[in-house]
């Protein structure tokens, strides 16, 4: 209560959901943010306190309401504290950063680091700045403005991901701590499908010192996470055809999408699901001889099947092997043989020994 009649509360911004403020003490070198759900029912402070509801938040909860009370839509601090925005600007070399000081309406450079006007070592307005603030204070080092590697960027993205007053040249832009970069892309390609890389598309504008605007957001361009490899054979392109369909889902893929974004742009590709294997029999009378062909194969009905050490795909599908497992019980390998009469009697015994389809169930023989 007393911080909101103090006037220590600053609204920064507003939108049809949430509200956030700056909330300042004495006792702190730092203003707190604090969020705000319209409704009430949330809300959010970056302080370090246990309680349930700070003492941040009950007063920015109040200095709301009277500003509302009053007709506007944000509260104002009744002391003209200074608030640190972030321009950056279009150079040949990149992009460059400056930081200001922003009170009243005005902006000055930022000459020193925020850490020296707030102890009081140098002289200057008072100050609302946020941990995130002093934070990039730090990860900039002595170097208090111009060009800076996508190193140093970094951390300070990371760290003004929500922050409220950033531009670029004269236009309002968010920074993200999101990276930019590259993403798979999975087509359809004859029979099969083609796997490759691109540019992300929502780049739509790249700087020299590692910095990509994504329409109103900038982002930092970070190194794909792939070996040199396969870096080179997806700028070519990997064709995947119906005979290695399984590799591409159940290995490739799921490897691809831990590391990079993959947008799929096929309803043709298979989904991906876990199936048990079971054994299937196929049954053909040669004269007087049995013709067996035993099989593994997944799903009911099939669809997928075991041929040497691959999985083919039956038609479109959807198909996962969870093991790859032979199990083979008295047929050995899966080939087509012809039994003498007292073997495959003793075949058919056996088989009726066999659980249902749930585990490893013959197809009736015809």
């Amino acid at each position: 209560m007393e911080l909101a009649r103090s006037g220590s509360v600053l609204g920064e911004r507003a939108s049809p959901k949430q509200v956030t403020c700056r909330v300042s003490s004495a006792n702190e070198p730092v203003s707190r943010t604090v969020v705000l759900d319209i409704e009430g029912t949330e809300w959010s402070c970056d302080c370090t306190g246990r309680d349930a509801v700070c003492v941040h938040v009950a007063a920015a909860a109040i200095a709301l309401r009277q500003a509302r009370k009053a007709g506007a839509s944000l509260p104002v601090a009744k002391i003209e504290a200074a608030t640190v925005g972030y321009r950056f600007q279009r150079s040949s070399a990149g992009l460059v950063l400056d930081r200001v000081l922003v009170r009243g309406g005005r902006e000055e450079p930022l000459q020193t680091t925020l850490s020296a006007l707030t102890s009081g070592r140098i002289a200057g307005p008072p100050l609302m700045p946020t941990a995130a603030d002093l934070e990039v204070d730090v990860a900039l080092g002595s170097k208090r403005h111009g060009w800076f590697s996508r190193e140093v960027l970094g951390p300070v993205f990371d760290k003004l991901d929500d922050a409220a007053d950033v531009r670029l040249d004269s236009e309002t832009i968010r920074l993200s701590r999101e990276r930019a970069g590259v993403r798979g892309k999975v087509e359809d390609q004859a029979d099969g499908f083609r796997l490759s890389i691109e540019q992300d598309p929502a780049i739509v504008e790249i700087f020299a010192n590692g910095v990509a605007r994504c329409g109103d957001t900038l982002k930092v361009v970070a190194d794909p996470p792939l070996t040199g490899r396969e870096l080179d054979d997806l700028r070519r392109g990997l064709s995947f055809g119906p005979d290695r369909i399984h590799e591409l889902v159940s290995e490739v893929l799921p490897s691809l999408r831990k590391r990079i974004p993959v947008d799929v742009r096929t309803r043709k590709l298979p989904e991906v699901v876990r199936l048990r294997p079971r054994l299937q029999l196929q049954t053909e009378q040669e004269g007087d001889a049995l013709s067996i062909l035993p099989s593994i194969v997944y799903g009911e009905p099939v669809c997928a099947r075991v041929a040497g050490d691959r999985l083919i795909s039956v038609g479109r599908a959807r198909c996962r092997c969870a093991t790859r497992q032979r199990r083979s019980a008295s047929l050995g390998s899966c080939s087509r043989g012809s039994p003498s009469p007292p073997a495959s009697a003793s075949c058919f015994a056996e088989m009726r020994r066999w659980p249902s389809p749930a585990g490893w169930a013959p197809s009736t023989p015809r």
